[in-house]
């Protein structure tokens, strides 16, 4: 646009605002159309004509005239508060959502912010007017901010109205997945299915609640039927090969998806703005992360940010999570800019990013629940990283690099392809602060039993595949052990069903115990009640650590035949064990067995572990920060101002 274009813009819309006001006195209807008719590419005059209409009673028309707006300006928080509360006045809650959402992450207009009426300035106040559903949406809300037990109550009260509510069954479910009660999520999405049996986002969920139980066969029907009801859709196929990975024997299947995926487009693509390399002397590194929030992952990012280099290195985050806490506050305070980006399209975000002047990306969502696959296609920035993320960095379209260590280099470049490598960092590929909050450790609970109790958290998928098959020959191997699973805060009947399925036709249906933690339990309870804690490959990283602060040997073993990384074995090996991340079953039960018949050992390790821990590379924060931020300077030095 001119100067002369701008100017007659601003000075045609000062005007308009005067009539408004009724600081000028004339027909705001008519004022507001000759403005459009002036400036048809401008947002505001659609957007004050969409207000005009909305308060004369017509809210189709309004809907309209607001969405010309933000489709001409996509970035105003105004014209997104308005759609998502008149979508929720139009009964349509899944894109009052998104635009709800939306207008958290986009700067007001200052001067269409005095123009939107108070009424259509908050979702849930018009929900909650509207009473379309209101306990659903307030589910909708708590579910981001993932206050699940919130959401529970909600969708329980909103079904006791209507049980046949879809939206609120799924969101039921959903919830009920994320907080590991796969087996009452079951028979949620089961019902949800006989009332929508094509739609392919239930089938999903079915099927990732049916592969937690260790039902990989019917999981995989679910997916079959989900692909099939969409083919080449990017986001369905995208989960689809997220769930195959995390299921054994289905290489095959995950491979076709993958490659329908490719011929649909997710393969690396021009970028949509070009790269100029930093030029002021300093290195901007972005960071996109779905766990900016109290994590493992959080966690490390929030301490690498505290220690950049700012003489060298500015770091700028990329939220993709909607939730915000303590470590979401920390990366923002550390971070030189952040800003929530999980309702910014691709095209939005480059531009951001180039503005930002991002050198190196380092991506954090990978192929799970929250992926930019298809943004990071698109080559943003200098290079791009892959850290941390979900399933692995390697094979991915845009990633240039996928970080490693010592530990998990091998694992990672399985699946490295033409024109990717691997950056190993020196040490550790995470550091995190000691964990906090923790009593001291308790005597081994073998010394009160006289047998060994093993530990471990529930998971069929682990049960139901080769960890299963090597704890049944651990407890074989070992005289009158026991078994202690953490099941959360209660198990299904199915959940029970399987636990005997597993372990009664070999006999030792008994030597399993069932854990449930109490209300005023201390942090870190269960492995009170644990000699030795077992991780099995889905293991979370937490765990482990916990389980080592608590003075708990820890064993798990690599499986070169599933289809992601697994970082069980780089936290042992940073904590300075690496003995206990086995190489195969026979050193694992090797292992296993001489520490269950050394109590006096187990005793001496509840006291020596974490010491160990805090001086370990595994919590040595500052060598880690030093050893990564050395590595990125090295890149942008040879890999992008070289070039």
């Amino acid at each position: 646009m001119s100067q002369i274009q701008t100017q007659s813009h601003q000075e045609d819309l000062v005007a308009l605002l005067k009539v408004l006001s009724g600081e000028v006195s004339d027909d705001p209807i008519a004022v507001t159309q000759d403005f459009i008719s002036k400036h048809p590419e401008q947002s505001e005059g659609y957007f004050i004509l969409g207000v005009l209409t909305y308060l004369s009673g017509y809210v189709g028309d309004a809907i309209s005239m607001i969405e010309k707006a933000h489709e001409l300006d996509p970035d105003v928080r105004e014209y997104a508060q308005a759609l998502s509360s008149l979508y929720t006045k139009s009964d349509r809650l899944n894109d009052a959502l998104y635009f709800a959402k939306l207008g958290v992450v986009l700067a007001s207009h200052p001067q269409m912010a005095g123009i939107l009426p108070p009424d259509l300035k908050n979702f849930v106040e018009t929900a909650e007017h509207e009473l379309i559903h209101s306990h659903y949406v307030t589910a909708l809300v708590a579910f981001d901010q993932r206050e699940f037990e919130k959401v529970i109550s909600e969708c329980e009260l909103e079904l006791k109205m209507d049980s046949s509510y879809v939206p609120a069954l799924d969101l039921y479910a959903r919830t009920l997945i994320e907080m590991g009660d796969y087996g009452y999520a079951v028979p949620v999405l089961q019902r949800v299915l006989q009332l929508k049996p094509n739609n392919v986002d239930y089938c999903l969920s079915l099927a990732d609640a049916l592969s937690h139980l260790g039902f990989f066969e019917q999981a995989r029907d679910y997916i079959e039927k989900a692909l099939q009801g969409a083919p080449g859709d990017l986001k369905v196929g995208v989960r689809a090969f997220y769930l195959l990975s995390l299921m054994p024997k289905a290489e095959q299947v995950r491979g076709a998806v993958w490659e329908t995926l490719t011929q649909a487009g997710l393969t690396n693509e021009e970028p949509y703005f070009p790269y100029t390399p930093s030029s002021d002397g300093k290195i901007r590194i972005g960071f996109l992360s779905d766990k900016c929030y109290d994590c493992f992952e959080g966690s490390v990012l929030s301490h690498l940010l505290e220690r950049f280099d700012k003489n060298l290195l500015e770091g700028h985050v990329y939220i993709q999570n909607i939730n915000h806490d303590g470590v979401t506050q920390a990366i923002k305070n550390w971070a030189d800019s952040s800003r929530p980006v999980y309702d910014v399209n691709d095209k939005t975000l480059a531009l951001i990013m180039q503005r930002d002047q991002i050198d190196i990306l380092i991506d954090m969502c990978g192929a799970g629940q929250n992926q930019r696959l298809a943004f990071v296609a698109h080559q943003p920035c200098g290079l791009r990283l892959s850290w941390l993320a979900p399933l692995h960095g390697g094979g991915l379209p845009g990633i240039n690099f996928v970080v490693t260590d010592g530990s998990t280099d091998s694992a990672q470049a399985r699946f490295l392809r033409a024109q990717q490598a691997n950056l190993r960092l020196n040490g550790p590929v995470f550091a995190r602060k000691p964990v906090r909050g923790y009593g001291d450790p308790s005597p081994p609970p073998v010394q009160s039993k006289g047998y060994v109790t093993f530990g471990a958290y529930l998971d069929f998928r682990a049960l139901s595949d080769r960890d299963g098959a090597l704890w049944v020959r651990l407890l074989t191997e070992v005289d009158n052990a026991k078994l202690r699973l953490h099941i959360g805060a209660r198990i299904s009947e199915i959940g029970l069903a399987r636990l005997n399925e597993i372990f009664e036709p070999v006999g030792l249906l008994e030597r399993i115990e069932l854990y449930t933690p109490d209300e005023d339990e201390r942090l870190g309870g269960f492995f009170d009640h644990v000699d030795i804690f077992l991780a099995a490959k889905t293991e979370k990283i937490d765990s482990i650590i916990k389980a080592l602060w608590m003075g708990v040997p820890c064993l798990t073993r690599p499986d070169d035949e599933i289809s992601y990384v697994t970082y069980s074995g780089a936290v042992l090996r940073a904590a300075g064990i690496p003995s206990w991340a086995c190489e195969d079953d026979d050193a694992f039960l090797t292992v296993a067995k001489s520490l269950a018949s050394n109590h006096g050992e187990l005793a001496g390790l509840r006291n020596a572990l974490r010491p160990q821990c805090a001086q370990s590379a595994l919590m040595n924060v500052d060598s880690f920060a030093l050893d990564f931020q050395g590595k990125l300077a090295e890149m942008f030095f040879t890999k992008i101002q070289k070039r």
